[in-house]
């Protein structure tokens, strides 16, 4: 108010309270002036604190998203050693399937084989069974008709004997 007055009545002042009214003007401003530089130098300081803090902060966390990325490819390798391995595995199986099943066609085969083979033999021997029964029964026959034939012999050995002179004589 006194400064408007002032401004306003400057005509009416004296010279030195003009000037001592111009040096409370200048000393006013120089003092608002020094205060708001230092506001805005705390200000500035705070930002430039708080721009150091983002700055680390952000510095981190790229330094943590390079340490992620790094993880994130060695995990992609992993993966796609895992990948390898498992379809080197699944291989693996499908080769071991195929080889289970051409085992057991050759089995199969064998056993069909071995089976043919039995069946034949026990018809073999079925066969010789029979041709045996019936040389049995041939040497069985031959044998009843060598025995009767040797009865007869013996039958007509007997009657030679018996008419033969010297047992005539013989007999009382």
């Amino acid at each position: 108010a006194i400064f408007q007055n002032g401004v306003e009545n400057k005509k009416s002042l004296a010279p030195g309270l003009k000037e001592e009214l111009r040096d409370l003007v200048f000393e006013y401003v120089d003092y608002n002036v020094a205060k708001r530089y230092r506001s805005l130098q705390r200000e500035h300081e705070k930002a430039m604190t708080l721009a150091k803090k983002d700055r680390d902060t952000l510095k981190e966390r790229n330094d943590e998203i390079q340490k992620l990325r790094g993880q994130l490819e060695k995990h992609r390798e992993k993966e796609l050693e895992l990948e390898a391995a498992l379809t080197s595995t699944r291989r693996e199986k499908d080769n071991y399937a195929n080889q289970v099943r051409e085992d057991q066609a050759d089995r199969e085969t064998i056993r069909l084989e071995v089976q043919k083979e039995n069946d034949d033999l026990k018809l073999e021997i079925r066969e010789l069974e029979s041709m045996l029964k019936e040389s049995q029964d041939k040497e069985s026959k031959a044998r009843d008709e060598l025995f009767q034939v040797r009865k007869k012999q013996r039958e007509y050995e007997i009657a030679d004997e018996m008419a033969s002179p010297s047992i005539i004589t013989m007999a009382p």
